[in-house]
């Protein structure tokens, strides 16, 4: 057993015994004792489901099987656990995208899961964000199993509304796909403005959340009423171009690294080798250089790099004493998550790019958003 794995099993173990409910740590101790039985050694040595384990145990209290009745049907980590929690839970089928639920820290999600396992309505559910009609609730249960609890939700809010699949894309590929619901009166609106629109280019959504955001961030009432698809696609290109035209020294913030480290790969030999580098932009001026450079509006981040919600890096390459600026990163630093990359004109990464971004990631204890 890895020392991490051990260690894990022992702190989850001794803060189980802190519980009043000795049934928790009865359940804890069951849970190992069969995944070792049952020889799912893998599964054991996995972080993440192991530390669903101690989630598991603690909602013993809703098992509608006994522990020792399950069995192995797979040599598969991940059906091994999605069928372990069946078989504890579910008296009726849940959607595939609900069992993240028990890789989270949200006691909603995971009482989500078990709720709709034990046949509670969609609707019903304690905690919704917004109110889920039928419609909404039938999308929710419909949505593909690539799609985290957030991405679902905010699935079944398009779908419900009457968007389609390509809009709910491009809606949780922007800052809508990962805000927590903050603010959902707001944006419920702004989803709605969306779906009216009709057929404009889906792929300008994230610029256009960008500008309203920022819009809605410097003046609380401003809202979506009486505005059509264009106006607000016209004021996002001005916005764009006036972020990039505004320059002067030093700029209007400047903030201290975030503390993850750059990255430097080396390729070739002598006068043929090729430098490329991951630098973090530190200040309002850095990110104004960067979106005039790339034609895009990174400009607009000044205020939460400088509060700490997020991270900027720019990924260039070096050849000949030439440096070219290839992609801009997003880090939300609350999940260390790399959340967007984009080249010039918002263009998606090439795949030298991602296979370097990934490497850098992987150094750092990163993860990458699948919208990335």
């Amino acid at each position: 057993v890895y020392p991490e794995i051990f260690n894990k099993i022992k702190a989850d173990f001794e803060q189980l015994k802190e519980w009043k409910y000795s049934n928790h740590l009865w359940a804890y101790k069951a849970l190992l004792q069969v995944l070792a039985k049952k020889r799912c050694f893998d599964l054991l040595q996995n972080y993440e489901y192991l530390a669903s384990l101690k989630k598991i145990a603690l909602k013993s209290n809703y098992f509608i099987r006994e522990i020792e009745t399950w069995e192995r049907k797979s040599h598969n980590v991940t059906k091994q656990w999605m069928d372990l929690l069946k078989h504890l839970f579910a008296e009726y089928p849940v959607p595939a995208f609900l069992n993240s639920a028990w890789l989270t820290d949200k006691d909603n999600y995971m009482q989500w899961y078990i709720d709709l396992a034990q046949g509670k309505s969609v609707r019903k559910l304690s905690g919704l964000p917004f109110t889920m009609t039928k419609k909404m609730a039938h999308a929710f249960m419909q949505a593909p199993s690539y799609f985290n609890i957030h991405e679902a939700l905010r699935y079944a809010q398009v779908i419900g509304l009457g968007g389609d699949e390509y809009l709910a894309w491009y809606i949780n590929g922007s800052y809508l796909g990962r805000n927590n619901f903050v603010n959902e009166r707001f944006w419920g609106e702004v989803i709605e403005f969306f779906v009216r629109a009709g057929m404009f280019d889906m792929e300008k959504v994230e610029e256009m959340v960008d500008y309203i955001r920022e819009q809605y961030t410097q003046n609380n009432g401003y809202l979506m009423k009486g505005r059509t698809i264009n106006s607000v696609l016209r004021q996002t290109q001005e916005w764009h171009q006036t972020l990039n035209r505004r320059f002067n020294r030093g700029g209007n913030y400047v903030w201290k690294t975030c503390g993850i480290e750059g990255f430097l790969w080396e390729e070739g030999t002598g006068v043929k080798t090729k430098f490329y580098e991951i630098h973090e932009l530190l200040s309002s001026n850095e990110l104004k250089t960067e979106g005039a450079k790339q034609k895009h509006c990174v400009a607009s981040y000044e205020t939460r790099c400088y509060k700490g919600q997020c991270a900027i890096f720019t990924l260039k390459s070096e050849e000949f004493g030439m440096i070219e600026t290839l992609i801009t990163l997003e880090i939300d630093l609350n999940s260390k998550t790399i959340v967007q990359a984009r080249g010039k004109y918002n263009r998606a990464m090439y795949h030298k790019e991602k296979h370097l971004v990934t490497l850098w990631a992987q150094n750092q204890n990163l993860k990458i958003s699948k919208w990335v």
